[in-house]
């Protein structure tokens, strides 16, 4: 295509008279779908590694991703007018370089750029407030992290593109992406998306260098020195290729650390996963198994049998471990290292269960919750039949990780989320990292029955108690929203007769 072909396309107030069309057209769409793929990569890292997905938080997403990236398009089409590199680019590509046109062209005034770009900003801090109430306080970094970044590309005192940091702002900007939207759906942290997102960001970075090129000497003619300027045209040719090389070189490594995961002790893809493992120490096995010969260091060197994988494929082919009984040989919170007849076992554990093990070298017994996964064999142990009850009911319900249900057994003991269940509590369990209000509220409504059918040993405690006396006054003819204040307000330690008659008379003040 050449030039006045181009300038034909570009946007003018009489070919954008709808005024939708022109706020659309404004934001580039035809480069959105970059934040769309970003998406799609931090969707799929959360599924491969068996979180559940959560459509409505997914759609909101996505939508947000979409808007944050067209505000920096807005943002950036307005700082560059500023500093005169629009108005200077004579050798622009429309519509890969030069920017929108649309404040050289008379479409947009540069105010009226600056709020819509300001206003698509505003939307996103809105929503992401919603996702992080739902996702955990980790998306408010990612998000604040994103924005500062699309936001400081061009805009002044930073001008990270004027400083030759253009190219590197590019790529953790979409990383961002990437990151967030495991996070959306995993509710914490995890290695994947990183290092899945990584080819991803480079070749959307390299997108960014080549079209550079066209706008070279309108760049250095205003002073955005990136590298393309900095260099000679020849020698910046090279980084085109060294970006390409980097991503090359991150795929392979994305492939390769992905297809560790799938033998017997490979790499344990908990962190791929929320941080939910590390490297076995062995694999599940079969009693016979543990009485292989084995170097005494073994356990400490993380090595394993050599033996296939246990797969979901054949289901009878996995051993089911219920409990470990040996010798505590590390404690690294969530993780212990238990030596079971030279076996050793990476188990994760609650802190409720941590902080009552026995000191290092002492024997202890673990009940253990076992996951096999197509890409990783995980080890759940409690000290208690009643805190792994718990841990149990907590995964079934949709949304909720084994890392999410460790989480909430760190925070409150088994009593206190059956009482917290009882009473519906949502302030209990928001204090737990991960856990927004909304999150929350359909936890205490899902374990709403559940919890107290799984433990019925909770009906002698002080949750036991509450929940009787809960039922006691909905019998009576109180609703909800009447009995749960009033129960709030009692003592633990009262008998459910006492309960009943305190909160029968803090209802008749009312």
């Amino acid at each position: 295509m050449n030039k006045p072909d181009a300038a034909a396309l570009e946007p003018r107030p009489e070919t954008l008279r709808n005024p939708a069309r022109r706020y659309l057209m404004a934001t580039r769409p035809a480069f959105l779908t970059i934040a769309l793929v970003g998406c799609l990569l931090g969707f799929a890292s959360a599924v491969v590694s068996n979180v559940p997905f959560d459509f409505i938080a997914a759609l909101v997403t996505l939508l947000l991703a979409i808007l944050t990236q067209a505000g920096v398009n807005v943002l950036n089409d307005y700082y560059d007018h500023l500093n005169g590199t629009d108005e200077l680019n004579s050798d622009r590509l429309f519509p890969f370089t030069g920017g929108s046109r649309f404040i050289q062209n008379g479409v947009f005034t540069p105010r009226q750029t600056l709020a819509f770009g300001l206003i698509l900003f505003a939307v996103v801090v809105a929503g992401g407030l919603w996702l992080i109430s739902n996702s955990g306080i980790g998306l408010f970094w990612i998000g604040l992290a994103g924005l500062f970044i699309g936001w400081a590309y061009s805009a002044p005192p930073f001008k990270l593109n004027s400083r030759g940091l253009g190219e590197v702002s590019v790529m953790a900007g979409f990383l961002l992406i990437v990151v967030g939207a495991d996070y959306v759906q995993r509710g914490s942290f995890g290695l994947l998306p990183w290092i899945a997102g990584l080819p991803y960001a480079l070749l959307t970075t390299n997108i960014l260098y080549i079209n550079q090129f066209p706008d070279r000497r309108a760049d250095a003619a205003a002073g955005k020195h990136h590298w393309v300027v900095r260099l000679q045209p020849t020698q910046a040719a090279w980084g085109y290729v060294l970006i390409l090389l980097l991503a090359l070189v991150a795929l392979i490594a994305t492939v390769g650390l992905r297809a560790s995961a799938h033998p017997g002790a490979a790499l344990r893809p908990g962190h791929a996963a929320g941080g939910e493992g590390r490297l076995l120490a062995a694999p599940a096995r079969r009693p016979a198994d543990a009485t292989r010969q084995r170097h005494p260091d073994d356990h400490r060197r993380g090595s394993h049998p050599r033996r296939p994988a246990c797969g979901t494929a054949v289901p009878g082919n996995c051993p089911v471990i219920g409990r470990l009984t040996g010798n505590l040989l590390e404690k690294r919170p969530p993780l212990v290292l238990l030596d079971v007849q030279g076996v050793g076992y990476e188990v994760d554990v609650p802190m409720s269960s941590f902080y009552n093990l026995p000191a290092v070298g002492e024997r202890v017994t673990l009940l253990t919750h076992f996951v096999v996964r197509e890409d990783a064999q995980l080890l759940y142990g409690f000290l208690t039949a009643k805190e792994r009850d718990a841990f149990r009911v907590l995964i079934r319900i949709t949304g909720v990780g084994p890392k999410l249900a460790l989480s909430v057994l760190s925070g409150l003991s088994v009593d206190e989320l059956a009482q917290a269940v009882a009473l519906q509590e949502t302030s209990r369990l928001t204090r737990v990292p991960g856990i927004g209000k909304k999150t929350a509220e359909r936890l205490l409504l899902e374990l709403k029955g559940k919890l107290a059918d799984a433990l019925p040993i909770a009906a002698s405690s002080a949750a036991g108690v509450a929940h009787d006396a809960l039922n006691a006054l909905l019998a009576l003819g109180y609703s909800d929203k009447e009995a749960l204040p009033v129960l709030k307000q009692l003592p633990e330690d009262l008998s459910l007769e006492e309960s009943i008659r305190q909160a029968l008379k803090l209802l008749a003040k009312k």
